[in-house]
């Protein structure tokens, strides 16, 4: 939820802002790399503008 809303208000969140946003989830699947490249890959369709990008 964190991550869905910096990316809703600020769809050019890099990567040390989405690792401050995370820095405070706990993930006991240890797939914080997999998140980050997700949240990356959502942030990059939100700023060209995806419609599905942030649902």
């Amino acid at each position: 939820m964190a991550l869905h809303a910096l990316l809703n208000e600020h769809p050019y969140a890099g990567e040390d802002e989405i690792r401050e946003v995370l820095g405070g989830q706990l993930c006991r699947c240890t797939g914080y790399h997999s998140i980050l490249r997700s949240a990356m890959s959502a942030a990059a369709d939100a700023r060209a503008g995806s419609s599905e990008a942030l649902r």
